[in-house]
């Protein structure tokens, strides 16, 4: 495993949904369950229904620009689905933070400020189509400022286009979910599959570090 920067938070899902990074801000789970994780080590991932299954955790991981989300995923279909957010993203008015995103076989992420319309948000999704269901792959995004992203899929880096015409991102102190939307979202806004290893820093990640978490072949977490 790379050497890396300590994690604000860190979820190696091992039996559990404990923070392992020392801060405290351990996961509450709501419906989803424990399943063999990328190595086929028995109770080291969660699998979500895609209706109402999720993780709820605190807001240690609402840090400053820049900042660095890693995480793996296996997805049961490429539908919509935000995977995490470090804040409320609800299903009314507001939504802060970052939301982490697969969508129709590629990834990227909005990030809101403190309204959910297309003008008070900034998206960016991959270019290409990278995943089909059914297999684990790694998905990280180094947050350098509003339009300075960098998203690497199993440790390279990808073309990114961008959408909406938010000029920041403002954090409200809510909580965090993984696994899905907060609200009454629809199901198809809900992720159908696997995570694991899902960690926030504080700091940029080098290309170095996110290719030797994608390529390690044991779990960092």
């Amino acid at each position: 495993c790379p050497a890396l920067p300590a994690a604000v938070v860190a979820y190696p899902f091992a039996g559990d949904a404990q923070d392992a990074s020392g801060s405290g801000n351990h996961g509450t789970v709501a419906g989803a369950t424990l399943v063999p994780d990328r190595f086929g080590r028995a109770d080291h991932a969660y699998a979500f229904d895609g209706i109402d299954d999720a993780i709820t955790i605190g807001p240690a991981a609402q840090v400053p620009l820049p900042l660095t989300v890693s995480l793996w995923f296996n997805a049961d279909d490429t539908e919509f689905a935000q995977i995490f957010s470090n804040d409320d993203t609800n299903d009314a008015a507001n939504r802060w933070g970052i939301g982490m995103l697969v969508s129709q076989g590629r990834v990227g992420a909005n990030m809101y400020e403190g309204f959910s319309a297309p003008w008070n948000r900034i998206s960016n999704f991959t270019v290409d189509t990278l995943y089909a269901a059914g297999t684990w792959h790694h998905f990280a995004i180094v947050f350098n400022g509003e339009r300075d992203r960098e998203t690497y899929f199993d440790g390279v880096l990808q073309i990114d286009e961008y959408s909406g015409t938010g000029t920041g991102m403002i954090y409200g102190g809510g909580s965090g979910m993984i696994g899905r939307m907060h609200g009454n979202q629809a199901p198809k806004f809900q992720f159908t599959g696997r995570l694991d290893d899902i960690r926030v820093f504080d700091s940029a990640l080098t290309a170095e570090q996110i290719g030797g978490l994608a390529t390690a072949q044991e779990s960092c977490g």
